[in-house]
């Protein structure tokens, strides 16, 4: 019995700790989305290719989707586009899109209106030193670009999402 609960206290320790849910291939209500999204704003979803990590941002039961698109169409001399994606059904909603931003892709410990912070490196497109901002939820939304949000504290306690050598996957395969 005390062994029993001893156990399940673990478990459950270690699973309310961890922020990041790993994932090999992307679930099909995701791309379904992705594709959906990129048709929507005039888009070949031929031309899209992405990284993602799911990550409990919020306090809701179901993880959010971070999502790194890539490509001529989503990237440019400063960085990528990043969406953050909630739970809406069968289906995702837009929580933000983030523009020139660049790997690794931190949740990080702290927490602002009730959503972790993100972190995301910020360099190119003039930025002579790059630097990691600290992404703020404001109650609606993340600010939609980096360089004008604050730096992150050295060191500032976090884990890495989307890494620097993240794997991106074609939206739609040839």
């Amino acid at each position: 019995m005390i062994r029993s609960t001893i156990l399940k206290a673990i478990y459950f320790s270690a699973f309310m700790s961890c922020l990041c849910i790993a994932q090999n291939a992307p679930p099909q209500r995701l791309k379904t989305y992705l594709t959906a999204y990129v048709e929507k704003i005039g888009l070949d979803p031929s031309h899209v290719a992405y990284s993602f990590a799911f990550a409990h941002l919020s306090s809701s039961k179901e993880p959010e989707v971070i999502v790194r698109m890539t490509g001529s169409d989503w990237c440019g001399s400063g960085g990528c586009i990043l969406l953050v994606l909630a739970s809406n059904g069968d289906s995702y909603k837009k929580v933000s899109a983030m523009t020139i931003t660049n790997p690794p892709v931190r949740v990080l410990d702290t927490q602002t209106s009730g959503w972790h912070d993100i972190g995301v490196f910020v360099r190119g497109g003039g930025i002579l030193r790059g630097y990691e901002a600290r992404m703020r939820y404001n109650g609606t939304k993340y600010p939609p670009n980096p360089s004008t949000s604050p730096k992150t504290a050295p060191k500032a306690a976090g884990e890495i999402v989307i890494p620097e050598n993240a794997e991106s996957i074609s939206l739609v395969k040839p």
